[in-house]
């Protein structure tokens, strides 16, 4: 899946309150198949039908795939990524879906590619690592190679190796990154809700007290501050490994 279908699903749940029941590619194109001499016109159609099946990813729900194609009674959809065996359950090994609460991790996961990528272009982060998957690279039909001057034997230069994982796998390591987030904002949540504790504490030490002995606190408090700042910077530092 690209970046940008996502990103547009993900818009529009959002500003609808919706759960999507896939997200798809359809093909504009024209078909055009190697047909049989001896193939009627009726299968020459069903061949080009078969090009027009949607690809993407749908919820892994029956009523969902039956309503997305409600001609559906078994085995695989003409035209969602979605099959059902003969007793009416989905066919995993010929469906590409994900449960809901997947597509939510999905969702979640794109927000953070998204303000990871504007970051980077904030930072004007444009080094060269094109990705590399089984040995292909975009470089191989790049029109700008001269201009890009991206070469493996330099030590500077290297290529973002994309590795052949399953969807599970996938879905799993995006989980894993959103927790971690996770636990970075409660933390911080928790560090300013401490912050503020201090800062009631302090106004109400002003109303009861002298000025001489609220510089004296203020004082403490302060180092206390700067303790936590620093501790806060550092430990967010770290957490940017992740």
């Amino acid at each position: 899946l690209q970046i940008q279908l996502l990103t547009y699903t993900d818009a529009i749940c959002k500003q609808e309150d919706i759960m999507p029941a896939g997200i798809f590619y359809f093909s504009l194109l024209e078909q055009m198949i190697k047909a049989d001499k001896k193939m009627d016109e009726e299968q020459i159609e069903e061949m080009i039908r078969k090009n027009f099946r949607m690809k993407g990813l749908i919820i892994a729900d029956v009523k969902i795939i039956k309503m997305n194609d409600n001609t559906l009674k078994q085995g695989s959809s003409k035209l969602v990524p979605a099959a059902l065996t003969a007793s009416g359950t989905i066919n995993e090994k010929w469906t590409n879906g994900v449960k809901k609460e997947e597509f939510k991790i999905l969702q979640d996961y794109i927000y953070k590619t998204i303000k990871d990528i504007s970051k980077e272009i904030y930072e004007g982060k444009i080094d060269l690592k094109p990705y590399n998957k089984k040995g292909k690279t975009p470089c191989e039909y790049c029109s700008y190679k001269m201009v890009c001057g991206f070469n493996p034997r330099q030590n500077n230069n290297k290529y973002n190796y994309i590795d052949q994982k399953s969807k599970d796998e996938i879905i799993r390591k995006m989980e894993k990154e959103i927790l971690v987030l996770q636990h970075i904002f409660y933390f911080v949540l928790n560090i300013l809700q401490f912050l503020l504790h201090l800062l009631l504490q302090g106004i109400l030490f002003f109303l009861s007290h002298s000025f001489l002995e609220l510089l004296g606190e203020l004082h403490l408090l302060l180092l206390l501050y700067l303790f936590l700042l620093l501790y806060l910077h550092i430990y967010l530092g770290d957490m940017n490994h992740f």
